[in-house]
């Protein structure tokens, strides 16, 4: 079905968001079609938790996918339907049950949608990239939090 095949795409996005990126699943919900910069070189959005702005450098393998996704029709936001779930308290938690889910399903137990961004955090700082700058890629206002996510 059309709707299945539509809600595993965007569960496939979005993990290549979260990985790619460090954003939290509720940001990834709620991107902006306008977030999407220089052809998707780049992404800037506004974290919903410390609200924040971030630019984000997007990764070829993202670019593209994010280039596939089909266009919003006069929705501003990329996922119409996870944000309107995410905007619904009620709702909202159904989503990272969902993703739980899917990694279950996957063999991978256990994991949870937040495991993206240490994943993230923790190969920023293999590549070398100053602390300080993971900090602000991930909109940390203390280091102690950054650190937290090294660990």
């Amino acid at each position: 079905n059309d709707e299945y095949r539509r809600r595993l795409e965007f569960w496939r996005i979005a993990t290549l968001i979260g990985r790619h990126t460090g954003l939290r699943l509720g940001d990834v919900c709620r991107l902006e079609a306008a977030s999407l910069e220089d052809e998707c070189a780049r992404m800037v959005v506004w974290t919903g938790k410390r609200n924040k702005r971030v630019s984000l450098p997007v990764p070829a393998s993202l670019r593209q996918a994010l280039a596939d996704w089909p266009s919003t029709d006069g929705s501003p936001y990329l996922f119409p339907m996870e944000a309107a779930t995410y905007a619904d308290v009620k709702k909202r938690s159904g989503l990272s049950m969902t993703f739980s889910r899917l990694c279950h399903a996957a063999g991978e137990a256990g994991h949870g949608f937040h495991d993206l961004r240490f994943t993230y955090s923790q190969e920023c700082e293999a590549a070398g990239i100053p602390i300080p700058h993971i900090k602000s890629l991930l909109g940390h206002s203390q280091e102690s939090t950054t650190h937290g996510y090294l660990e």
